[in-house]
């Protein structure tokens, strides 16, 4: 398989026997099949997540959907319709741009009303009294210590 790169510089990948034959340039490199695979699976990720960074406001946007729609729709096997709630990317920047489109987006909005739901369940607010075990990992001694020397 012959590729050109867009600087005009001629890669050929090759079979010889057991090994895979790599040339870049004038540079070359034989090796085990399985040093090739390794290296492709290395390289596909590596595409993968450049990929997602040159297209992060699709990527963004597309995901702003998922959110705004909550989940996409789907019946499981015992026949009850459901949701399956997705995640196209997990790069933090990409995940809060798409956080912002959902809920700010004016045409995501009118196209899909009613907000942004979430499926984080949050306790109510309030006091709660738990005892904690005595012993060698005994915190709550160890909370009580660091308060009284302060």
């Amino acid at each position: 398989m012959d590729v050109i790169t867009p600087k005009t510089q001629r890669i050929a990948v090759s079979d010889e026997g057991p090994r895979v034959h790599l040339a870049i340039g004038g540079m070359h490199a034989l090796m085990p099949w399985e040093q090739a695979r390794a290296i492709g699976r290395v390289l596909i990720a590596a595409a993968a997540r450049a990929e997602e960074t040159a297209k992060a406001e699709a990527v963004a946007l597309d995901h702003a959907l998922l959110l705004r729609a909550d989940g996409i729709p789907f019946v499981d096997g015992a026949g009850r319709e459901t949701r399956l709630r997705v995640g196209l990317t997990a790069d933090p920047r990409i995940l809060d741009e798409a956080a912002k489109e959902a809920a700010h987006n004016r045409e995501l909005r009118r196209a899909l009303p009613g907000g942004v739901r979430s499926s984080v369940q949050l306790p109510p607010p309030g006091v709660f009294a738990t005892t904690l075990p005595a012993g060698p990992c005994d915190h709550a001694a160890s909370i009580a210590a660091r308060r009284s020397q302060t």
